[in-house]
This record gives structure tokens, C-alpha cells and sequence, in this order.
């Protein structure tokens, strides 16, 4: 799942857009929080979010075009941020090309236009996690490639990654890997990272793979799970 931040300074428009996420095919990937005030991405210990959906004129900030001065400030070329300018100041459209961005969306934003900006989003996002991942594993450094791994188990110090050939064991935690690995992965279990291209069925305490194997689902990551899974096999069919 990815961290996605709305930034407008009118709560309404913000959770308008929040909502029209969520009801998007594509908005369960997405973990969303929203922010009114441009100070709050300023500071160098606030952590970047995956992407970025920000209104251009901000109050408070010192340029009429705020959005688009924090983006070039905090989100420069090449910091992997996916930025999506959201305003109803079409006049913008121009000046915004002087930042990296992924979509220019009008307000009133209409959900279609949404929905094109999230899958461009998504396929830049997955585009970057989908390259070898380095691990160490006795002693040697491999490249672990995303698609070529069915889930990851956590035990204890270690994480245990089963794909193909023999299982891996690397001295790394659950949460650190999912971070690099794609939203594909979801977490059925506080021990189990799963991918959902290697689903064949959903049940009601475990997940079962194509391989026939099986791994454990919490009672209540269930829901988030089997919907994560219903996004994830109609954005296959898209």
C-alpha cells in the first residue's frame, strides 16, 4: 500500500477528494492523509509521501502559487514523490511544468480524470519497486526480484522469502522490505507479506497460492485483504 497526502487548505475539498479516492477502483492501494498547511511538509524530519495531491494557492504560504513552490522546494526531480496538482486555476496549467508531476487535475475534479491520474501514479510507483531489491543472505548480496517471490515470513530477527528456488533468509524486518517491494504485496498477518499475483483463494483463516501452499490471514485484516485482492485482479483486466 502506498501513502498518498492531500494538501489543500479547504477541509471540504480535501475530503471531497479523499472520498473520490476511496471510491475508486484504484484507491485501495493507497493509505491517504490530508494536510492544510504547507508548514507541515516543510520540516526535513516530515517523511515524503508516495504521492502528493496538492492544491496550487495555499493560505499562508508566500507565494500565490504555493503548491507549486513546495513542490519544487520539497519534491525536486527524481525524489520519487508522484505529484498531482489538484486546483481550479486552469491559468496554472503552464507555470506547473517547471516541476515534476504526473497530472494536472481541474476542480470540480470528475472521477474519470481521477481514476487516470491514480492509474498513472500507481504505474510510475510500481514501475520503481518492481527493480531488484538488494538483501544480504550469508554473507552475499543478491538481488531479490518482486515478481519471482510469492510472500515473505517474518521470524523473529529474520525474514524468510519463499520464490523461486530455495528460501531465503535475510537478517531484515517485514516492514522494511514491504516498503520496497510493490503494493501488490499485501500483509494478510503480522508475519506474512503475500503476493497477490500468486492468490489463487482467499479463505477464511488462510490464503491459499497456486502452489497449493498456505498462509495464515488475520481475522481482522480479512476485509482489507479480500478488498486489496478485488483491486487488484480488475486492475489486471483494465
Amino acid at each position: 500500500m502506498y501513502r498518498a497526502l492531500i494538501l489543500d487548505d479547504e477541509p471540504a475539498h480535501a475530503q471531497r477528494l479523499a472520498r473520490m479516492i476511496g471510491s475508486s477502483r484504484f484507491g485501495v492501494r493507497f493509505e491517504l492523509a490530508c494536510a492544510q498547511d504547507v508548514s507541515m511538509l516543510c520540516a526535513d524530519t516530515v517523511e515524503r509521501p508516495d504521492a502528493l495531491f496538492a492544491d496550487i494557492r495555499l493560505d499562508g504560504a508566500s507565494d500565490v502559487a504555493g503548491g507549486i513552490e513546495l513542490v519544487r522546494s520539497r519534491f525536486p526531480r527524481g525524489c520519487g514523490t508522484q505529484v498531482v496538482y489538484v486546483t481550479g486555476y486552469a491559468e496554472y496549467c503552464t507555470p506547473v511544468y517547471e516541476t515534476e508531476h504526473v497530472y494536472f487535475l481541474t476542480k470540480p475534479v470528475r472521477q474519470a480524470e481521477l481514476d487516470n491520474a491514480l492509474r498513472a501514479v500507481l504505474a510510475n510507483l510500481d514501475e520503481r519497486r518492481t527493480a531488484a531489491t538488494p538483501v544480504q543472505t550469508g554473507g552475499r548480496l543478491i538481488g531479490l526480484v518482486p515478481g519471482r517471490v510469492r510472500y515473505l515470513e517474518s521470524d523473529r530477527r529474520k525474514v524468510l522469502v519463499h520464490g523461486e528456488g530455495p528460501c531465503i533468509e535475510t537478517y531484515a524486518t517485514l516492514s522494511g522490505l514491504k516498503a520496497q517491494f510493490p503494493s501488490s504485496f499485501i500483509q494478510c498477518h503480522k508475519s506474512f507479506l503475500v503476493n497477490m499475483a500468486a492468490i489463487e483463494e482467499i479463505g477464511a483463516r488462510t490464503v491459499k497460492l497456486r502452489t497449493g501452499e498456505s498462509v495464515p490471514l488475520s481475522r481482522h485484516r480479512r476485509a482489507d485483504v479480500k478488498e486489496a485482492y478485488i483491486a487488484f485482479l480488475r486492475e489486471q483486466l483494465a
